[in-house]
């Protein structure tokens, strides 16, 4: 029999206010959504070289199933993608939209604060806006092939708009470094779910 759960995992580090050695360190938290249950993991990742083996023991004591059917729900984190990808049964993952939205509200206040001094960049800046406006909906939706054709827009646009300010330059540059950084993100996790 299959146990289905559900996972969110996270990881984050603990910075310290000395300069010692041992005064940050990266913690990994995690809670199941089993029924009936919300049992939760936390541990120091650095002072633990089996996370996977761990967290695997974790689910399956919990669950009481050697081949439990998992969705982990996660940030997409290259840590956290190893961790669970190293799982001696299946598991499912699943993007949290929030992080996504995160880095599309970023793209958003870049373009809505463009100055734009001249009908050329005006146009851009209202474009530009149209394109990420529509974006977050492309996400919303899991339509992942509208969304990389959005990105590529907004690269698109960013390259071939000649910029009269000095101002608008640097918005240009920022948007177009931020947008290859959110299609590398969206590239990395394109096996994962979105949800």
């Amino acid at each position: 029999m299959l146990t289905v759960i559900t996972s969110d995992l996270a990881m984050g580090f603990v910075r310290g206010r000395r300069k010692s050695k041992c005064s940050s360190f990266e913690i990994l938290t995690g809670r199941l959504a089993a029924k009936g249950q919300s049992p939760r993991v936390a541990f120091v990742r650095s002072e633990l070289a089996d996370a996977a083996q761990r967290l695997a023991r974790f689910v399956q004591s919990v669950t009481g199933c050697a081949q439990p059917r998992l969705s982990v729900i996660t940030d997409g984190a290259n840590g956290l993608q190893k961790i669970y990808s190293q799982f001696p049964f299946p598991s499912e993952s699943v993007l949290d939209l929030f992080h996504i939205s995160m880095r599309v509200r970023y793209l958003e206040q870049i373009a809505r604060g463009m100055h734009a001094t001249s009908e050329t960049e005006d146009m851009a800046k209202h474009v530009l806006t149209s394109i990420i406006d529509k974006l977050r909906w492309c996400f919303w939706h899991a339509n992942i092939q509208k969304a990389e054709s959005r990105l590529r827009q907004i690269l698109l646009i960013c390259r071939i708009v000649v910029p009269e300010a000095p101002k608008f330059s640097v918005s240009l540059s920022q948007l177009d470094f931020r947008t290859r950084e959110l299609f590398a993100y969206v590239e990395a996790n394109g096996g994962s779910t979105i949800s």
